[in-house]
């Protein structure tokens, strides 16, 4: 496909997107809502009809994705906030992730076919909160702020425990 072609389909995407965002925020729609159904409209099922089967360009805009988010979080968190909710913050994102993959992991192994380290891997994969969901969903909540802060900082601190739990899991499996 022609560079030029590629530019052109990039920026009516990104065009869409900003209209998508705009039209979320006046209705009240979470805008990652908004943006996944987009993603929907586009993919190879809705009527975009944009196959995405290269697995290693989907991986490269993964990152780029991830990169963007905490990127964002990170620029919307200030030091002198996270520093008052850090202790519960930190618990939350260890020993919190641990409970819910291990809480997740039993039901997995009683609902499921599936071993028990098969259903404490499953745990750990879904254990860890999503940071872009979390943010945009405490941007539209009336909590407390100590409790939203803690609950932002959590959000953002869980992803490294469940993929050390996950990548441990697979290599326990594996052997």
């Amino acid at each position: 496909m022609d560079v030029g072609v590629i530019l052109l389909l990039v920026g009516a995407v990104l065009a869409a997107s900003i209209v998508v965002a705009l039209g979320a925020s006046r209705t009240g729609i979470p805008s990652l809502v908004a943006f996944l159904a987009l993603g929907m409209l586009l993919g190879s099922e809705g009527p975009g009809g944009i196959e995405f089967d290269d697995a290693e360009l989907a991986r490269t805009v993964g990152v780029v994705g991830l990169a963007a988010i905490l990127y964002e979080g990170g620029l919307s968190t200030s030091w002198r906030r996270l520093r008052q909710i850090a202790v519960p913050a930190a618990l939350l994102s260890t020993v919190g992730v641990v409970v819910t993959s291990a809480v997740t992991g039993v039901a997995a192994y009683a609902l499921f076919d599936l071993t028990w380290l098969e259903s404490l891997l499953l745990g750990a994969v879904v254990a860890s909160t999503d940071a872009a969901a979390v943010f945009a969903t405490l941007r539209a909540t009336g909590l407390r702020r100590r409790l939203a802060r803690t609950l932002e900082a959590e959000s953002g601190g869980n992803d490294p425990m469940a993929i050390a739990l996950t990548i441990g899991l697979i290599a326990w499996i594996e052997k």
